[in-house]
């Protein structure tokens, strides 16, 4: 089995399933979450906070590559 990222297919993390660039990104936004769900009164799902994100024109490419990613395996409920 290559050990490739999940996404774009480069070398992946020893630890994860992506890429550093993937791997960061994926951190920063479980890191952010709670943060935008308390703004929301804590009634936000990580669906919405998705929806949100990938509006935003200041949402990096990596970042909403990894939504995507997560939206197709069903991990964003």
């Amino acid at each position: 089995m290559v050990d490739r990222c999940l996404i774009c297919e480069k070398s992946r993390e020893a630890d994860g399933e992506f890429c550093a660039l993937h791997t960061t990104a994926l951190r920063n936004l479980e890191r952010e979450y709670p943060r935008w769900n308390k703004s929301f009164g804590g009634s936000l799902t990580r669906d919405e906070y998705y929806t949100k994100l990938v509006s935003l024109n200041e949402t990096g490419l990596a970042a909403k590559e990894v939504i995507s990613h997560a939206r197709v395996k069903g991990e964003s409920k």
